[in-house]
């Protein structure tokens, strides 16, 4: 066994966390960990039960959903799946660059827009928005914590180390949900050789209710934030920092504004259209770059005035998310955005001329795991090269080297598809792998998750609701089908393939089960999902009676287990007839079994040990808090592990193992210091389950599947 680190005590994880979020209004930490869990025997904290020792071995390893054909073209895969808010380079040489993810977190690439991995290491809020970069030193970023509701966790984070990690700093709690805007501003004349980077940064917030919102200042790089007095008003602004005289441009739907004393007092220029939206260029530092719905505008900041260019081909309902290649200022990229407007629709526009002549930009969707839907498209420029641009696509990344004329996917490394629910491993053939989706319907493997066959399970053209899956063998697979979010409807419709997805058999069985699919050692005629089972390989259903989800089963096949509503049941003759063994008052959520000591895990708000000739439990005291799913290693017992979603921070600690049958258990999601290096995986994990190879597959909400190496024990 080679140790590589350790994990440190609560005391110590404690003062790493509770770093300065001093910011006017909110002064909350949020960085603190749970403290207490869903069942009153169990009370320890997240950070009480981290404790053990990392391996070589622990390196979390993307499983991204790519086809056969697009992996022979080269494209390593990353499904995407989100709708994505925004995207900036850094402002040097154009290695790094960042994408916000509107409910998964923070997407990095490090080559130049390439490739992409998460970056939420010390991030705890559910999704971002308004990245940026400080022109001056591109270790230093800034990012808005933002998600589908106001969070006490959302606001500005700080990275001082080009992304690898982030700190809190002006907590507050927006929404930020697919908040589009350019709303940092990095003063490139408040530059400080001795700090390393600009001292002087604007935010201007979400305009919403229940915050103190407007225009927020740091006068430290970032470290703390005051919010200016007066600056209400100019909440919801898009936002740019003249580079040399550090005047600060606010625009919005009545007009631009600017301040030239530091945001004390905020005035309207003359120009006073709708403004859509506002960029600059480090090449034509005195120029302001407009989008409104009539012209294209250019304004002078010297002379304080706006000028409507003639142009070609600018014919946009609503042009929005414009860019302007820094190197380059003739080089420019915008989107006709319909979506704001009452329009399913989208185009995107580029200008090699300084907005004089407009035309269409090609989209190549090739290789992209999942369908094309219109979405949102802010862009970057590369800082040195205008002929690169990446921009967010149709819930995936693009990339164009001609200066936005043509894009093509550029989205390997974009693990962030919404795995619908649960889901076991074919019990004959753990090879055998189907995955559901909430929004984009599915896909099945047959070769362990290494290439996936996209699975159009709704029928319909841009996507679909499941809500768990089995595959049955190498050609049958079942899902539970969903008209709408399962949230809402909490019902499915059991819905089967014999043919590998090309044609799907809607049953009509509607289930309010748990779903969960299941099958039965040396039997894959039998077949379950939620509270129905098939003796036909899935052609026919029957409706279990005591039975409504098979969770977990011996390695022999003689035991299965699940739940009846409230009650832990079992099964000894292939899910015909069930034992009632006992009930927790709740419906458990998972069962895990182990072989070795004949004991039945069950989770139902904590952990509980079973023991399944008396039916008696007892508590897993040790066990880390919020428990939503448990796996046992089939090939070492010992081996367990356990994912913990927690949804008041997206990025805390959510995944761990324990190597001694649940005595004691570390947290394998990446933090920082911990001497570990790779990617950063397993955040917000729903599920987990481990495959042939010992490997545990951790599905992980809006950030795609990931999946953990059997520890090297030695």
């Amino acid at each position: 066994m080679k140790k590589i680190g350790q994990i440190v005590s609560l005391l110590l994880v404690s003062a790493m966390l509770l770093i300065s979020t001093s910011c006017a209004g909110n002064g909350e930490d949020v960085s603190s960990v749970p403290t207490e869990s869903a069942s009153s025997t169990q009370t320890e904290s997240v950070a009480e039960v981290a404790k053990g020792n990392y391996f070589s071995t622990d390196v979390w390893q993307p499983v991204p959903l790519v086809t056969k054909e697009a992996k022979a073209m080269g494209f390593a895969g990353g499904e995407g799946c989100q709708w994505m808010t925004y995207i900036a380079f850094d402002g040097t040489d154009g290695t790094t660059a960042y994408t916000c993810v509107d409910v998964g977190g923070l997407m990095k690439s490090s080559d130049g827009g390439k490739t992409w991995a998460q970056s939420t290491v010390g991030f705890k809020s559910e999704g971002s928005t308004g990245v940026t970069v400080d022109p001056t030193n591109k270790s230093r970023v800034l990012v808005v914590g933002a998600g589908s509701s106001q969070r006490s966790n959302h606001g500005l984070y700080l990275s001082t180390d080009e992304g690898v990690t982030w700190a809190p700093k002006c907590l507050l709690s927006v929404k930020g949900h697919r908040d589009f805007r350019r709303q940092i501003a990095f003063d490139v004349s408040s530059y400080d050789e001795s700090f390393g980077g600009c001292k002087t940064i604007y935010w201007s917030t979400e305009n919403i209710q229940n915050i103190e919102k407007g225009v927020y200042k740091s006068e430290d790089g970032g470290e703390t934030w005051k919010l200016l007095a007066g600056s209400e008003d100019y909440a919801g602004c898009c936002i740019a920092v003249h580079p040399e005289t550090g005047a600060l441009y606010l625009s919005n739907e009545l007009g631009l504004f600017k301040s030239t004393d530091g945001g004390a007092t905020i005035v309207k220029t003359p120009l006073t259209a709708t403004i859509t939206y506002l960029a600059t260029s480090k090449s034509a530092p005195n120029k302001i770059f407009l989008t409104s719905k009539n012209d294209f505008y250019v304004y002078d900041t010297t002379t304080d005035t706006a000028t409507a260019l003639e142009t070609t081909g600018y014919h946009a309902a609503n042009p929005t998310f414009l860019s302007v290649a820094p190197s380059d200022a003739n080089k420019m990229v915008f989107q006709d955005n319909g979506l704001d407007i009452g329009r399913w629709s989208a185009q995107n526009f580029y200008t090699t001329d300084g907005g004089k002549t407009w035309k269409r930009s090609n989209n190549d969707y090739t290789g992209s795991f999942i369908p094309f839907n219109t979405r949102h498209n802010p862009s970057a420029f590369h800082p040195t090269d205008p002929n690169i641009v990446i921009k967010l696509g149709g819930d995936f990344i693009m990339r164009s080297e001609d200066g936005g004329a043509n894009y093509k996917l550029s989205n390997d490394g974009n693990n962030a598809m919404c795995v619908g629910s649960d889901f076991n491993f074919n019990v004959n053939n753990p090879n055998l792998i189907a995955i559901s989706s909430q929004d984009y319907n599915g896909g099945i493997s047959s070769d362990g998750g290494k290439t996936w066959t996209y699975v159009n399970w709704s029928g319909q053209g841009w996507g679909g609701m499941t809500y768990g899956s089995y595959m049955i063998n190498e050609t049958s697979a079942v899902v539970g089908l969903s008209t709408e979010w399962y949230s809402q409807t909490n019902e499915v419709e059991i819905a089967t393939t014999f043919d590998s997805g090309a044609t799907i058999n809607r049953t009509g069985i509607l289930t309010k089960g748990s779903t969960i699919g299941m099958g039965v050692k040396g039997d894959d005629n039998i077949v379950f999902f939620a509270d129905h089972r098939s003796t036909d390989g899935g052609h026919t259903w029957t409706k279990m009676d005591g039975c409504t989800g098979v969770f977990a089963a011996s390695a022999d096949g003689s035991k299965l287990f699940g739940i009846n509503d409230y009650y832990v049941v079992m099964s000894t003759d292939k899910g015909e007839t069930w034992i009632q063994m006992l009930t927790f008052g709740n419906k458990a959520a998972d069962m895990a079994y182990n072989d070795t000591t004949g004991k039945l895990y069950v989770v139902c708000g904590g952990v509980f040990e079973v023991d399944t000739d008396t039916y008696k439990y007892v508590s897993l005291k040790s066990a880390p808090a919020k428990v939503n799913s448990i796996a046992i290693d089939p090939s070492n017992n010992d081996i367990f592990y356990v994912s913990c979603k927690d949804f008041d921070n997206f990025s805390a600690d959510s995944a761990f193992r324990s190597i001694d049958g649940g005595e004691t258990w570390t947290c394998i999601n990446r933090s920082a210091n911990d001497g570990r290096e790779g990617p950063d995986g397993g955040r917000a994990a729903s599920f987990v389950r481990v495959d042939g190879e010992g490997s545990a597959w951790f599905l992980c909400h809006c950030r795609g599947i990931w999946k953990m190496p059997r520890p090297d024990l030695g």
